[in-house]
């Protein structure tokens, strides 16, 4: 479940597949076997569009880039240090090199990729999960902090309440969030929870 940490409203987190180079019937073979229903498929034809959705796997047909672009995607991937939650497919030539060369799953043509195509996409989906799970537990802590920066002396009941956890979790998230440096500690006068001096490393960045 995806919460939006400032309201705490489930939201619905839609995954593309996307695709670049690939004919109609090509992009329908991707379609049968997208990993879950709230999957879609994602053919582009503007490069940028690469940048801006959440894409759990991108599968790019290598002449579909001039030189220009494929330096492009380069630049993106190098600005990351490499380290992206989409799973890069690379069919045909000219196939990239370098770092970029060494992270994506390369293929000569579309069939052979297609055989393995469904355990892919299902590998990509679970990889992006665990990343994106990641994210929203740092979600769920900003929320925390920002409960408490609003209302001192709140309770780990209160807590729990509000954010659909275990009485538990909070002391967990508590104790995790002052191992990072969050100035946050029992007040025995109000009988909750507080940040020392109002202050936080997290939401002072906001």
């Amino acid at each position: 479940m995806t919460i939006n940490p400032m309201t705490g409203e489930e939201l619905r987190r839609i995954e593309y597949v996307a695709t670049l180079g690939l004919s109609s019937a090509e992009c329908a073979q991707v379609e049968r076997v997208l990993p879950t229903k709230d999957c879609q498929l994602l053919p582009i034809e503007n490069r940028t569009e690469l940048y801006v959705y959440p894409c759990i796997a991108i599968i790019i047909r290598g002449g579909a880039l001039d030189a220009e672009q494929l330096n492009e995607l380069e630049d993106y991937f190098r600005e990351y240090d490499y380290v992206v939650a989409e799973t890069v497919v690379w069919i045909g030539e000219p196939k990239p090199s370098g770092k970029l060369g060494r992270i994506v799953k390369s293929y000569d043509s579309f069939e052979a990729l297609l055989g393995g195509l469904k355990y892919l996409l299902l590998s990509a989906h679970k990889t992006a999960k665990g990343l994106h799970d990641f994210s929203s537990k740092i979600a769920l802590a900003i929320r925390m902090l920002k409960l408490i920066e609003q209302r001192p002396g709140i309770t780990s009941d209160k807590l729990a309440e509000e954010l659909e956890i275990s009485r538990r979790s909070v002391q967990r998230y508590i104790e995790t969030m002052r191992m990072a440096g969050e100035w946050v500690e029992y007040d025995a006068s109000l009988r909750g929870w507080k940040l020392v001096s109002n202050q936080s490393l997290l939401l002072d960045d906001f």
